[in-house]
């Protein structure tokens, strides 16, 4: 996480896109074609958003939980001031941010109180 923060901070791309699983690149550039732009500027675009809300550097960690090639990490919002569970990916050895995960189960959770 804190290699992702730095990328972020430096906004080097090559590097947040090293941190990034398989999933999320292609989330962001499902996002990039919709909007008629690159991924590069997709990610960019994450970046001065992170840089302009984290002013702080590295947000506040909790609850780290691990199950095999999976894992998810409790991030404290700095705009919201809650907690989001942030799920990773373990590819090519690496743990990996899988934002796209985080996206369906933000979907999952609207759709639960319209489908009751």
């Amino acid at each position: 996480m804190n290699s992702q923060v730095a990328a972020m901070q430096k906004n080097d791309l090559t590097a947040m896109r090293s941190n990034f699983s398989q999933g999320t690149l292609k989330m962001f550039e499902k996002a990039a074609q919709a909007q008629k732009i690159s991924s590069d500027e997709v990610l960019a675009s994450i970046s001065r958003q992170n840089n302009a809300t984290n002013k702080e550097g590295a947000a506040e960690t909790r609850n780290e939980q691990i199950i095999g090639d999976a894992a998810t990490l409790e991030i404290k919002n700095p705009v919201t001031g809650g907690w989001d569970k942030i799920p990773f990916v373990k590819e090519e050895g690496r743990w990996k941010i899988a934002l796209d995960k985080f996206m369906e189960d933000i979907l999952k959770q609207t759709e639960e109180p319209a489908a009751q």
